[in-house]
């Protein structure tokens, strides 16, 4: 009896380390969930392996199942940060948003220095629309270095948009575009806010244009001045023909320099 307990706890063991190993590596999260599910059939009120399928199907994203493992280890213990952050965050994507909050908070009290919850909370007043609120827990997540590139781009947004800063948000557009330079909507968001801090930009958006318009108006003042037209059209292009594609170009500017739509720029 005492060698078959011995076994048990051994396997147990075993497996607990190659399913938290697992766990941390991005492609072998089902490889812990199936270690996780062994240890749950060896003991089902195991806490670790709880923990694990917890985590496992949180970052596999089927967050119904995540809320019901973790809120069993949430019966167990409830002091473990990731697992209130987990709990709240799950909430959120399932569409029970009311609930999330309690949880977030909590995990913010247990570990104050982790940018994620502070992401979580921020989501949470975002989905509320209480837009103050989720600017502080953004701005938070920054500092504390956060790299979510979604919570980024929502910090920006509203430092854009709420907040009336678009010099805070080239800043934290600049970060995203350092971490993803190849996401075509962060790098479109990147771009109307330069366009808005930065009316020069234009200029330099429509110059290729522009040459391209001066080239094509010096093809038909020629055409124009060689043709069989009356003299006194003649000298009247001749004089005031060259202003025209100056004056096109400066409309185009005009255009382009508008604020942008920036219903637009929002994460889906």
């Amino acid at each position: 009896m005492q060698m078959e307990q011995q076994q048990k706890e051994k396997e147990l063991k075993l497996r607990k380390e190659r399913a938290l190993l697992a766990l941390n590596q991005r492609e072998q999260v089902q490889h812990a969930i199936y270690l996780a599910e062994q240890m749950l059939c060896i003991d089902p009120n195991n806490k670790v392996a709880l923990y694990i399928l917890g985590e496992g199907y949180f970052k596999m994203e089927d967050y119904n199942k995540a809320l019901h493992y973790l809120g069993n280890v949430l019966h167990l213990n409830p002091l473990i940060d990731w697992v209130q952050f987990g709990l709240g965050a799950s909430l959120i994507k399932v569409g029970r948003v009311d609930y999330a909050f309690g949880h977030l908070k909590k995990a913010i009290e247990l570990n104050p220095n982790q940018p994620e919850y502070y992401v979580g909370l921020g989501e949470y007043f975002f989905q509320q629309k209480d837009y103050d609120q989720a600017i502080l827990c953004f701005e938070k997540a920054y500092s504390l270095g956060t790299n979510n590139l979604d919570a980024l781009n929502n910090y920006g947004i509203l430092l854009l948009e709420h907040k009336k800063s678009p010099q805070e948000a080239l800043v934290v557009f600049r970060k995203i575009i350092y971490l993803n330079p190849d996401h075509p909507m962060y790098h479109k968001n990147f771009i109307r806010v330069l366009k808005i801090n930065h009316p020069l930009y234009n200029f330099l958006i429509w110059k290729k244009a522009g040459i391209y318009l001066n080239i094509s108006f010096l093809i038909l003042w020629v055409v124009l001045l060689l043709a069989d037209t009356p003299p006194k059209f003649k000298v009247f292009f001749f004089f005031f023909g060259p202003i025209f594609p100056p004056l096109f170009a400066l409309f185009l500017n005009l255009i382009a320099g508008r604020d942008p739509q920036r219903k637009n720029m929002r994460q889906k």
